[in-house]
């Protein structure tokens, strides 16, 4: 069985332009030179994501004895066929805002964008001009996470949140796997399981990479997994 083949595009971000001085670069590349050394590998993954690169690496890792997938992570209610529930669990980096779910239950069914960086991501003005730009043109109903300090230096354009205020939904952070449910999703590795595993609902992902995983994630969203 041969992995995935990728382009050097494709590949994670700080291998495209390293730098072996620089400090993150030795941290980074430590446990792919170790990794035939442990006894145990715990993978953030599952089987049904990535089928072909997990085979891959349990035949190429023949000395390391358990290869484990540690994922999906989910509260068990958003998991398919579980009957449990666990409301009180949360495991976001941010405090959330739980006032945007009122909002979505109020939009009308499969309507809604939802547009979200991460817990980590931060974009310059013009990029934040860029994507109030296609919002605000798109003219459907949507939902923005806007972080404190997301945007390096500023804020949205002057004036837009006013323009779009009669169908737009602005949070520091939302509760993303309720929000899931009702629509959209991004592109980072947390997301895709999410989307993949859960009783999520219906959703279309919007792709835009920005650096590490997501560039990877984006490759294997589009092209191994068909998502438009």
């Amino acid at each position: 069985m041969h992995p995935p083949t990728l382009h050097t595009t494709e590949i994670i971000s700080f291998l495209q332009n390293y730098d072996p001085s620089v400090p993150l670069f030795d941290f980074m590349m430590r446990p792919f030179k170790r990794v035939h050394e442990p006894v145990w590998i715990v993978l953030d993954t599952f089987d049904e994501l990535e089928h072909n690169a997990i085979a891959h690496i349990q035949k190429s890792l023949s000395t390391v004895k358990h290869i484990q997938c540690g994922g999906p992570l989910l509260p068990s209610r958003f998991v398919k066929g579980s009957h449990h529930s666990n409301k009180a669990t949360n495991h976001s980096l941010w405090k959330e805002d739980l006032d945007c779910l009122k909002w979505l239950d109020e939009q009308p069914s499969s309507s809604v964008l939802f547009v979200s960086l991460g817990s980590l991501a931060t974009i310059s003005v013009q990029q934040a001009e860029e994507f109030a730009f296609g919002l605000e043109s798109s003219n459907v109903p949507f939902l923005w996470v806007v972080r404190e300090g997301m945007i390096e230096g500023g804020d949205v354009p002057a004036g837009f949140r006013d323009r779009v205020r009669e169908r737009a939904c602005f949070v520091t952070w939302a509760p993303k796997l309720e929000v899931l449910a009702h629509l959209v999703t991004v592109c980072g590795s947390n997301a895709e399981q999410q989307m993949h595993h859960g009783r999520l609902g219906n959703w279309v992902a919007v792709n835009r990479t920005f650096a590490l995983h997501s560039i990877c994630s984006s490759r294997r969203m589009l092209k191994d997994l068909r998502l438009q």
